[in-house]
């Protein structure tokens, strides 16, 4: 008997593709967008301790002054960049020394990989910081279910009813967390909430 032949097989003299290679073809862009964040991350490390540092770090009668925590959190920050950002760049030159050229490189995928990994932490910052702008006039509970809405919907890019039970999920535990709770009062905006 004739073995049947498989159907996956390529016929004789045929060239078949070639097989994915077992690393990452988008290795340099992880890496660079690792690269990106902890300059970011430094960058919000040495502001804390710029600012924290203007606040005083205590006198003779009080060891622990109001710029003690972030002076330590932007150090604990700075230093945590600082390693990230190291271990990153060495995993790049070792990349690049093992493959000097980019011909297994998908520069199209990088491309979009570094777009993603830059954009979507920028959009996820401007909600916040839309929230935080917006609280002033709507109040903190709904600007904050808004914005979480916002990032279910843009970021996370969940449905229009999962967006909204989170919102409305993330409002509740915030109110029952410092208004019931904790008896926190929070200033009264424009709306009166």
């Amino acid at each position: 008997m004739t073995p049947t032949p498989d159907v996956h097989e390529s016929p004789p003299g045929a060239q078949s593709a070639p097989e994915p290679s077992s690393d990452n073809s988008l290795l340099p862009a992880h890496l660079i967008s690792g690269l990106v964040v902890a300059l970011a991350l430094a960058g919000v490390g040495i502001f804390a301790i710029v600012e924290g540092l203007s606040y005083g770090l205590g006198d003779s009668e009080n060891i622990i002054g109001p710029g003690t925590a972030p002076v330590t959190l932007g150090g604990l920050l700075l230093a945590g960049s600082l390693s990230i950002g190291a271990r990153e760049a060495y995993k790049l030159r070792q990349g690049l020394k093992a493959s000097p050229t980019s011909s297994g490189i998908n520069t199209q995928g990088a491309r979009e990989y570094l777009l993603r990994s830059i954009l979507v932490p920028i959009l996820i910052v401007a909600l916040f910081g839309a929230g935080i702008y917006a609280s002033q006039y709507i109040g903190l509970f709904i600007a904050l279910s808004a914005t979480v809405l916002a990032c279910g919907l843009l970021i996370e890019r969940m449905s229009l009813l999962k967006s909204a039970i989170l919102a409305a999920a993330t409002m509740l535990i915030g109110f029952v967390l410092f208004d019931v709770l904790l008896s926190v009062r929070f200033p009264s905006s424009t709306v009166g909430f």
